[in-house]
Order: C-alpha cells, then structure tokens, then sequence
C-alpha cells in the first residue's frame, strides 16, 4: 500500500482526531482542518492525495470547498470523500454536483472509509 497525503476536516474535533490517527496508524500523512476556510487552504498547500471533508463547517461548507477545489483548482486532489450527517438522495447529489467522488453517513465505517480515500 502507498502512503498518501490526506487532508481530512471536521468541526467536531473528537471525531477529526479519531479520523487522523486512523490514517495515521496506516502510514499517512495527514493534516486536519477545523473549518472549511481551513480546509481549502490546506489542500491548496499541500496537494494532497485524498480529502475528507464533512458538509456542515462553519466558514464554508464541504460542498463549497469541494467547489472551489473541482472548479477553480487544476491541484484537484484526486479522491473527495464527504462525510455528513446529511443523508438524503438530495444531499448524495449535490455532493456528486460539488465534485465528490463519495459521500458517506455518518458514524462511516472505518474500513469503507480508507476504501473510499484509496488509503
């Protein structure tokens, strides 16, 4: 398995450090973000391989930084994984508008998730 750059971001921060050292433990680097303007500026910085992002951050949504990364950015990480309490066909597809490659529920599960960021 190759080691990748994953930025993950959630304002929940019990659930961004259990993400983080999950990656972390699998030979990752990974930086983490508190809030979507946090968020879009760690992935313009770093390039990363794969993002996680949660939907409801304040500063900017997921969607808004999945947006700004998949429109305005030829960096465009390779994977966007979203990761939401929203689970309604409605959201699923605005993620697939913003340029997600997934969404996943929340509580995600663990296994699905490195599936999904390639990790």
């Amino acid at each position: 398995m190759n080691s990748l750059t994953i930025v993950v971001a959630d304002d929940d921060e019990s659930l961004l450090t259990s993400l983080a050292q999950l990656l972390r433990l699998g030979g990752h680097t990974v930086h983490t973000a508190h809030d979507g303007i946090e968020a879009l500026a760690l992935c313009r910085a770093q390039t990363p391989d794969s993002v996680l992002l949660d939907i409801d951050m304040p500063g900017l949504t997921g969607w808004d930084v999945a947006t700004a990364l998949t429109v305005t950015d030829e960096r465009c990480p390779a994977r966007l994984v979203a990761l939401s309490g929203r689970a309604s066909a409605g959201d699923r597809e605005r993620s697939r508008a913003a340029g997600f490659h997934a969404h996943c529920t929340k509580p995600a599960e663990p296994a699905e998730l490195l599936r999904l960021l390639g990790a």
